[in-house]
């Protein structure tokens, strides 16, 4: 049978469009399921009553409960686990079957292996399927991202591979596509039985258990975890555990880490004994504190860490736009010295796949570089020490630099410079506690980034802030002075604005903010300071440091490590005669603006309503 490429199309626009009123909120899932196993029941009766013949009378949920029973039996299935809404409405199963077979009116009582990829790689895929909000659809998959995994894992062999976690999506039936023999393990009962059906459908090799990889493993010899030779997985991002657990019993977790994607990438590697291949979130790069610093100091010290390689922003698109690297381990540890750093964000990104490059070229370099390691424009090798003096901050953009980026670094290495931390103390601003009850409240000013103004300065603010008595005290110890730099190192990133002399004893800094005091031993002055920030030089540096997250941030780390150009005396003198000229300007800016204001008020045909007005 040969399967029209219109013919998946035809199917999820069928059905989909049933199961939309019944049930309005319903996983894709559900349906998708109901009609695997349609399929299989078709394919397994074929010659005699089929499933999805119209003529045989209604399908009933009492005859569709035996027929599932009957397959869960046969076919090994994990039980539901969920409410099913085909066999509670009326008729939707019947409408369900009507519109697969007609999707497959040539043919509907059969659907072969082929069939049954050319369907999978269709959900997978095509972006109107909403799959993107299901247990399966946590990527929308594009194109290049499964070549890529099994590139960078090597040829199929007989060993299987392992791969966890429900975030892995369609990982487990993409890597049988490509010829491997998988044994997953995730969570959701409902997504296990899919990969399941669909790896039945397909004639692929495999397996799949239903538990929680982290909390309770499953795949083990005896009471230790089973050992596999290769390793693929996507971590969950964002994903907190709410427990301790280094003191479980299979010694996976050597520290304690802030959200479970250490813990997931720590499981992954105890349970293998080869390759790894895992990715991971922007966040778990540049944490450069806590469990998650000393985690990643372990692996680039043991060799296990051996390349991290940038992805695309659309590799979420348009599910969350998240930057996200991939990550390579060799768990045996030893191999490699350093570690190998890649930037594929743009070979494998949008626009240059729009350039119709063959879909192999970008994807053979990246595998050509990891497999030689060598460098080369788009990557980088960095040592154990290297990477120390970043803090263990992995993040491929502080190994790899732009030509801008390394024009600033060239620019600071010929100057006299000196780390912020040298001339300035570094205030972070504290959440402000919300108002008590005691009655006693006291008014305080924000500061927020609207009110710094183009030329630096910062007017008054408006926002206003209630402070208790109780907690008076503490604010008042992060009270901002006259001089005070205001750096923002959190959302707009580089904003800088100097307190002027008529600030209020009642000025706050908002948390977007660091407080930078300088030092009375300092040789330069806060305008100065305020100067080099906010010049492109300072800005290039400032966004340069900071993160790829949904939220772009500088770490309080690097912003202590900030490299400040020191001006000789007589530059300083020119600094500061060139911001009283800048300042004159603006301030005649302001004039002239307020002078064509005033014009165009007093103009026609404001003219026509001031003689209306007098008649």
């Amino acid at each position: 049978m040969t399967f029209s490429q219109t013919i998946p199309l035809q199917l999820y626009q069928n059905v989909a469009s049933i199961w939309r009123d019944p049930g309005a909120n319903a996983d894709p899932l559900d349906w998708i399921e109901v009609i695997l196993e349609m399929f299989i029941i078709a394919r397994r009766s074929a010659g005699v009553k089929s499933a999805l013949k119209v003529d045989q009378g209604e399908l009933t949920p009492s005859i569709w409960r035996t027929l599932r029973a009957e397959l869960d039996q046969e076919l090994e299935l994990p039980d539901r686990g969920h409410h099913s809404l085909a066999e509670s409405t009326p008729g939707l199963l019947e409408k369900t079957r009507r519109a697969v077979a007609e999707a497959f009116s040539s043919n509907p009582e059969v659907i072969d292996s082929e069939n049954a990829r050319a369907l999978l790689r269709f959900l997978v895929h095509a972006p109107q399927t909403g799959l993107r909000r299901s247990a399966l659809g946590y990527f929308t998959w594009p194109d290049y991202l499964a070549p890529l995994l099994t590139a960078l894992m090597g040829k199929p062999s007989e060993q299987p591979v392992y791969c966890p976690f429900d975030s892995s999506g369609w990982m487990p039936l993409l890597l049988a596509d490509a010829g491997w023999s998988v044994d997953c393990e995730l969570a959701n009962s409902q997504a296990a039985r899919i990969l399941l059906l669909f790896a039945f459908l397909g004639d692929y090799k495999l397996k799949a258990h239903v538990n929680d990889p982290v909390r309770q493993p499953s795949w083990l010899e005896g009471e230790k975890l089973r050992q596999f030779a290769h390793s693929a997985a996507i971590t969950t991002f964002g994903l907190r555990l709410g427990s301790d657990f280094t003191n479980e019993s299979y010694e996976r977790f050597p520290v304690r880490f802030h959200y479970g994607e250490g813990n997931q990438i720590a499981h992954v590697i105890a349970q293998t004994k080869g390759r790894a291949v895992i990715v991971v979130p922007e966040s778990f790069l540049f944490r450069t504190a806590g469990g998650e610093r000393d985690y990643k100091e372990q692996l680039v010290r043991r060799g296990m860490l051996a390349a991290v390689i940038r992805l695309p922003r659309d590799v979420f698109a348009s599910y969350a736009n998240v930057q996200s690297s991939l990550l390579i381990f060799e768990t045996l540890g030893g191999k490699n010295g350093d570690v190998l750093f890649v930037d594929a964000s743009d070979e494998l990104g949008v626009k240059s796949r729009a350039k119709g490059e063959p879909a192999n070229d970008p994807l053979q370099q990246i595998k050509s570089i990891v497999e030689a390691r060598r460098v080369t424009s788009i990557s980088q090798v960095a040592t154990y020490d290297e990477i120390a003096a970043q803090e263990f901050n992995i993040s491929v953009d502080r190994y790899i630099r732009d030509e801008t980026e390394q024009k600033i670094e060239n620019a600071l290495d010929s100057a006299k410079t000196v780390e912020l931390i040298d001339v300035a103390d570094i205030i972070r601003p504290q959440a402000v506690p919300s108002a008590g009850e005691t009655g006693h409240e006291h008014t305080l000013l924000e500061v927020s980034l609207q009110d710094i103004q183009p030329d630096g300065s910062i007017r008054t603010p408006t926002k206003q802030i209630q402070v208790d008595d109780s907690a008076l005290g503490k604010v008042m110890r992060q009270k901002l002075e006259p001089g005070d730099v205001l750096l923002s190192v959190r959302g707009r990133i580089g904003a800088v604005g100097i307190v002027p002399e008529f600030s209020g004893p009642d000025w706050l800094a908002s948390q977007a903010f660091v407080i930078l005091r300088l030092r009375k031993s300092s040789h330069i002055s806060a305008l100065i300071l305020y100067r080099y920030l906010a010049s492109p030089l300072g800005q290039g540096l400032m966004h340069s440091l900071a993160t790829s997250g949904t939220v772009p941030m500088i770490s309080m780390g690097d912003v202590r490590k900030i490299r400040v150009m020191i001006p000789t005396v007589q530059e300083q003198r020119e600094i500061e005669r060139q911001y009283d000229k800048v300042l004159k300007l603006r301030s005649q800016i302001k004039q002239l603006e307020k002078l064509a204001d005033d014009l165009n008020e007093a103009s026609w045909p404001m003219t026509k309503i001031s003689v209306t007005a007098r008649d």
